[in-house]
This record gives C-alpha cells, sequence and structure tokens, in this order.
C-alpha cells in the first residue's frame, strides 16, 4: 500500500486506535493498534470503497464503533462502519442516494 493525500486517525476506546489512508488508485485503507500489539497491524482494505476526494474523515460515535466517510467517484457522499462483531467494515453506503455533489466537494464529520 502507497498513501497519498490525507491520513487520518481515530480511537474508538481507550488504547486503541486506528489510521486510514488512501493509496494511488483511490483505495480506502486502515491499520489499527490495540491493546498487547507491539506496533501497527494490517493494512485492510475498507470494504472495498473508492474515494475521489481522497479525504475521508472518520469518527467513533460511542464505545467501540468507528464510521468513515468520503466522497465517491460517482460524486455521492458514502459511509463505512465498524462496530464489535464485525469482519472487517461493512460495506460503503451512500448517505442519500439523490445527492450528487459537484466535483472537488470534500465532506466532513463530528461526534
Amino acid at each position: 500500500m502507497s498513501p497519498t493525500g490525507t491520513i487520518s486517525a481515530i480511537s474508538c476506546a481507550p488504547e486503541f486506535m486506528d489510521i486510514f489512508a488512501v493509496d494511488t488508485g483511490g483505495n480506502v485503507w486502515t491499520v489499527d493498534f490495540q491493546p498487547g500489539d507491539t506496533g501497527f497491524q494490517g493494512w485492510w482494505s475498507v470494504a472495498g470503497g473508492k474515494t475521489k476526494t481522497g479525504f475521508f474523515p472518520s469518527v467513533s460515535r460511542s464505545l467501540n464503533k468507528l464510521d468513515v466517510f468520503t466522497i465517491g467517484t460517482e460524486n455521492r457522499a458514502y459511509t463505512a462502519a465498524w462496530g464489535p462483531g464485525f469482519n472487517g467494515f461493512h460495506e460503503w453506503r451512500p448517505t442519500d442516494v439523490t445527492l450528487v455533489f459537484p466535483a472537488g466537494t470534500s465532506i466532513s464529520a463530528i461526534s
């Protein structure tokens, strides 16, 4: 994985950290750190998603839950989620199938 563009990091619980990056093909990847690890583990694809902007904020809306957001290749806003019991991130889903954003639009998230 060769990262390009913005890298973001988030913690969903004490001593846990996830880092997200985009490769040169627009694919979104994550690596994580958990208690007991001697370093970061991964890189894993985030639900096979691609971003058009290279920027994807992440939030932890509650303990042990992660949500990431991006503007996809069709200029729509997408989200993918992870939580306890998930085997990786759930698939990317549009936040609203009717909204198409102008090229170059960025997205932000707050929790």
